[in-house]
């Protein structure tokens, strides 16, 4: 198998591990961002401006789209996992299947966003998506990402960042970090959150 297919395998696991718990990963994710999620959506909204249109990647349940709406910008909701998509369709919502590994982002958008999503694509491939969320964005536009954070290696499944590591590949991609977080969850995982802007 070449290193291509075994990235690929490696993903279409995570999808289809979404895809068979969607309605428990919802029941994990709430109706509503905590507070500490709503500070960094606010950053987002405030740099794509009144109006202005976000890509999300991985939507999921949906519960930052209908934030970042009641703060006057508009979201594009999409998902690589069908379930998901199905599952804001339910609830009136607009949402596109979407992967961001072989699918085109379309745009420009004053934003994006992807959170919990990278922590699923194979490091070799980190470069190639943060490109094509450069290519997305308008200038001035921002991108709003979480990565796990980790002083170890990658496991099997996913990608852990060292914060300079990261912080460099977005930069490599033409983003300037304008805001950053770190942060433990309820589950004693550490994240890095990023807004880097498109100059």
């Amino acid at each position: 198998m070449k290193d291509d297919d075994v990235t690929l395998a490696a993903n279409l696991k995570a999808l289809q591990w979404y895809e068979d718990s969607a309605d428990y990963y919802a029941s994990l994710c709430g109706d509503s961002p905590t507070e500490r999620e709503k500070e960094r959506l606010h950053v987002l909204a405030r740099i794509a401006g009144e109006g202005g249109t976000i890509l999300e990647v991985g939507s999921g349940p949906g519960a930052e789209a209908d934030y970042l709406e009641t703060l006057g910008v508009r979201v594009r909701r999409t998902d690589a996992t069908a379930a998901f998509v199905e599952m804001q369709r339910a609830r009136g919502r607009d949402a596109d299947q979407l992967n961001i590994i072989t699918d085109d982002f379309g745009g420009p958008y004053q934003g994006v966003l992807a959170l919990c999503v990278l922590l699923h694509i194979a490091r070799d491939l980190h470069d190639e998506v943060l490109a094509k969320v450069a290519g997305a964005l308008a200038p001035g536009g921002a991108f709003l990402v979480s990565v796990r954070a980790s002083q170890g290696g990658d496991s099997r499944d996913i990608v852990w960042w060292h914060r300079d590591d990261f912080v460099e590949r977005l930069e490599r991609a033409g983003l300037r970090v304008e805001w950053e977080d770190f942060h433990v969850d309820t589950g004693d995982d550490e994240w890095h959150s990023f807004v880097a802007v498109k100059d």
